[in-house]
C-alpha cells in the first residue's frame, strides 16, 4: 500500500518567500529569495519545487528523491510546464553529496519522521553542510504528545494492512462502531482520531500511517538533534504556531509553569496543545534570534490573505482559513480589512496598503507616524489569529483578466487529471468542474470568446469562470 504515490502536491509553508519572511521576523537576514538556490530532500513528484521554480524564474532549484518513478514524473512535468531552472536527481538522501554553502534554502517536508534513524541524521547533516551562512532549512516532522493518540489509528490500520486501503478504512470504522465501551477513554480517543481521517485521500493513509518507519519525537529531542549538527531552531513557519504569537496570558502561564529558556517553553506549549506536527525553520548555530517581536517591524512587510469569508452578520464575519479552520471575526476593523482585501483579489499587499484602510477605519488619517503603533497592532493581532500571513516574495499573479488570459502553467498541467490544483500563491485549491475544464485552455492563445466556443457555452459564462480563477490566484501576466 505504501507504493501509492503521494500525489502532485505543493506545500505553502515550504516556499522560500514564506521561510525568508519568518526568518526575518525573528531578526535573521535570509538570502534574497528571487535569486536563491533551493534544495528539496524527498521531493516526491517534484510539483512543490516546480511551483517554486515557476514563481522564482531566477532561482535554481534541485530535487532529490529515491523513487525513479517520482523523478521521472518530475522531469516530464518540468518539460511540459516549461520549467528550465529545476533539476531532479534520483538518489537516496543518505547518498546526496551536498557541497558546503551550496544552497540558500533546504526543504524536507514530510520526510524526517518517516525514515530510518540514519536518514534523519543525513537530513540534518546535509542542511548543516549545505546552507549558506545566513541560509535557512525548513523541516516538518511528527511530534509528541499529539502522536501518542494518532498511534492508535496507525496501529489499528496496520492490523488490516493486507487489505486495500478502502477495505482497511471500512474495517477500522466497523471496529470503532462495535466498541463495547463506547464512553471509555480508549473509545473516545479512537473515534476522535478516526474522525480526522474522514475525507483523507488514500495516499495520505498510505504514507502517514502505513509506512514501515514512523518516529514522532518531542520538540526538545528534535532541537537537540539539530544542535548536534550545528543548527538551531529559529521559528515555526506559521506565525500563529509560535509561542510568541500566543495570547499574553498563555505566555505568562507557560513562563511560570515551564521556566527555563524559550525552547523549554515551546515544548511546554506542545504539551498544553497536544500538538502533533511541527514545521520548523532552522539556521546556523550562533546567529542571533530575537523572538521579542516589535509589531512596528510589520510595517515593512508584505502580507497574503489566509482566510476566505463564508458568512456574515451585522456584528461578525465567518471565515475559513487555508488550513481548514473555521473562525469568527468580530473586530470591525478586521472585518473591513477582510472585505476590501477579498474584493481586491488574491495579490499579496504591502503593509502600507493595509495601513490606509486601518487609518481610515480608526479615523487616523491626519495622525502621521503617531498612528503607526495602532496600525501595527492591528496587523500583528490579525497575523496572530491566522487571518493573514507575512511573505517576502510577491509572485507573478494578477487579479484582472486580459484579452488572452494565461493560467499558472503548473495548474494547466494538473487540471486535466485532478480538481486540486496549485495557484500562483503556492496554495492548493479545489476547482469546480467548470474551472477545472477551463484552466488548461488558458495558455494565452485564446480570447474568452474562443474559449467559450471550445467549451460550448456562452461567452459571458466563460468570462465568469475566468474571473473566478483570477480571484483564486490562478492567472499570471
Amino acid at each position: 500500500m505504501t507504493e501509492i504515490s503521494y500525489g502532485d502536491l505543493t506545500f505553502y509553508d515550504t516556499h522560500p518567500g514564506v521561510i525568508a519572511a519568518m526568518g526575518a521576523l525573528v531578526g535573521l537576514q535570509p538570502p534574497p529569495v528571487e535569486t536563491s538556490r533551493v534544495l528539496e530532500l524527498g521531493c516526491g513528484t517534484g510539483f512543490n519545487l516546480l511551483a517554486i521554480a515557476l514563481s522564482l524564474p531566477q532561482a535554481r532549484v534541485t530535487g532529490v528523491d529515491i523513487s525513479e518513478a517520482h523523478v521521472q514524473r518530475a522531469r516530464e512535468a518540468a518539460r511540459a510546464a516549461g520549467v528550465t531552472n529545476a533539476e531532479f536527481q534520483c538518489l537516496s538522501i543518505d547518498d546526496f553529496p551536498a557541497a558546503e554553502n551550496s544552497f540558500d534554502y533546504v526543504i524536507a517536508h514530510g520526510v524526517y519522521s518517516w525514515v530510518p534513524e540514519a536518514t534523519r541524521d543525513a537530513i540534518l547533516a546535509i542542511a548543516a553542510r549545505s546552507i549558506a551562512p545566513n541560509g535557512l532549512a525548513y523541516i516538518s516532522y511528527n511530534i509528541n504528545p499529539g502522536w501518542r493518540l494518532r498511534i492508535l489509528v496507525r496501529d489499528t490500520l496496520r492490523y488490516f494492512e493486507g487489505a486495500s486501503i478502502p477495505d482497511a478504512r471500512a474495517r477500522v470504522n466497523a471496529l470503532a462502531a462495535a466498541l463495547p465501551n463506547p464512553d471509555s477513554a480508549y473509545s473516545r480517543a479512537l473515534r476522535s482520531e478516526l474522525a480526522n481521517l474522514d475525507g483523507a485521500p488514500d495516499y495520505y493513509i498510505a504514507h502517514e500511517h502505513l509506512v514501515p518507519f514512523l518516529t514522532p519525537v518531542f520538540f526538545e529531542e528534535f532541537v537537540n538533534h539539530a544542535a548536534a549538527h550545528g543548527l538551531q531552531f529559529a521559528v515555526e513557519s506559521r506565525l500563529d504556531s509560535n509561542l510568541f504569537a500566543r495570547p499574553d496570558a498563555t505566555q505568562t502561564h507557560i513562563e511560570e509553569a515551564a521556566g527555563g529558556g524559550y525552547i523549554r517553553r515551546e515544548q511546554y506549549l506542545d504539551l498544553l496543545l497536544g500538538r502533533y506536527f511541527r514545521r520548523s525553520i532552522l539556521c546556523r548555530d550562533g546567529l542571533p534570534i530575537n523572538r521579542d517581536i516589535d509589531p512596528l517591524s510589520l510595517l515593512d512587510r508584505n502580507f497574503t490573505l489566509t482566510v476566505t469569508p463564508t458568512a456574515s452578520t451585522p456584528e461578525s464575519l465567518q471565515v475559513r482559513s487555508a488550513w481548514g479552520d473555521n473562525l469568527t471575526v468580530t473586530d470591525p476593523v478586521d472585518i473591513e480589512l477582510l472585505h476590501q482585501w477579498t474584493s481586491a483579489g488574491p495579490i499579496p499587499v504591502s503593509a502600507q496598503w493595509l495601513a490606509g484602510i486601518v487609518r481610515k477605519e480608526l479615523d487616523l488619517d491626519g495622525a502621521g507616524e503617531a498612528a503607526d503603533p495602532l496600525v501595527a497592532s492591528v496587523l500583528w493581532n490579525g497575523a496572530r489569529e491566522g487571518l493573514w500571513s507575512i511573505r517576502d516574495h510577491i509572485p507573478p499573479v494578477v487579479n484582472v483578466v486580459s484579452s488572452h488570459p494565461i493560467a499558472n502553467p503548473l495548474a494547466r498541467l494538473q487540471a486535466p487529471d485532478a480538481a486540486e490544483c496549485t495557484n500562483c500563491l503556492h496554495r492548493r485549491i479545489i476547482l469546480t468542474p467548470a474551472q477545472q475544464h477551463i484552466v488548461p485552455l488558458l495558455d494565452g492563445s485564446r480570447t474568452a470568446a474562443a474559449i467559450a466556443g471550445e467549451m460550448q457555452c456562452e461567452p459571458a459564462e466563460a468570462e465568469k469562470v475566468i474571473i473566478q480563477l483570477a480571484g483564486l490566484g490562478f492567472l499570471i501576466a
